[in-house]
């Protein structure tokens, strides 16, 4: 019975399907956003597929792609990736972040980018990767939300950018911003950060949950008269 049970074990384990592979690199990580998906390779390398209408898979073109795409200049020195709705983030070996997709509200963390449609129409947005302005290094892990994006420092800060119509940003204000603004209360002390559609959410070393922005159905785990709050609230 025994020996019956070994050959079945080591049949199953010898049919168990290979790694999955995109473009001959095993695929190491993936995120996705609205209607698109990113992985990152074990090469450091990305690829994208999806909805590519507003320059969010990187390849430097504004189509759909059923299959994965390589993202422009991205070979081989990325080591974490995030999706958000309509734009996508990385940050590279060296700590830098950059950003490609959506721009509408300077998400992507910097200004004056638009894309061309064949129309002749343009959007503010990118087709390609673009550093954040003012995190050329240091950074530790990003999250994309909606219309804004947030990044961890290596020092345990967060820093946030894009649209803050509903305090999203946690700067204290309702202010859009195109470059990183400092989270009120979260210069250090924090161990992970998540953007979410309107808001955002961190964990500090000390295991506490701190949320800000919309609250319309409670959302900063809070029961609150208002519906945002621009700044920080327990939950």
């Amino acid at each position: 019975m025994v020996r019956f049970l070994l050959i079945v074990v080591a049949a199953f384990m010898v049919a168990l399907p290979a790694p999955e592979q995109v473009h001959g690199s095993q695929v190491k990580a993936i995120a996705s956003g609205g209607s698109h998906a990113c992985v990152l390779t074990e090469a450091g390398g990305v690829t994208c597929w999806g909805f590519g209408g507003f320059g969010q898979l990187g390849d430097g073109h504004l189509q759909n792609r059923p299959a994965p795409v390589d993202v422009v200049g991205m070979e081989a020195d990325v080591v974490a990736l995030a999706s958000g709705q309509y734009h996508t983030c990385e940050v590279t070996d060296t700590g830098g972040a950059r950003c490609w997709g959506s721009n509408i509200f300077g998400q992507l963390g910097t200004t004056d980018v638009l894309c061309y449609y064949p129309d002749g129409s343009s959007i503010a947005c990118s087709a390609a990767p673009l550093d954040v302005v003012g995190l050329e290094d240091g950074v530790a892990a990003i999250s994309p939300g909606n219309f804004h994006t947030c990044v961890l420092t290596e020092e345990g800060g967060v820093k946030c950018w894009g649209d803050n119509s509903v305090g999203q940003l946690g700067d204290g204000t309702s202010t859009s911003r195109v470059e990183p603004a400092d989270v009120l209360g979260l210069a250090s002390g924090v161990m992970a950060v998540e953007a979410g559609f309107d808001h955002t959410c961190a964990i500090t070393v000390l295991g506490a949950v701190k949320c800000w922005g919309d609250n319309v159905v409670a959302e900063l785990g809070a029961e609150s008269t208002a519906t945002c709050t621009s700044v920080l609230g327990d939950a």
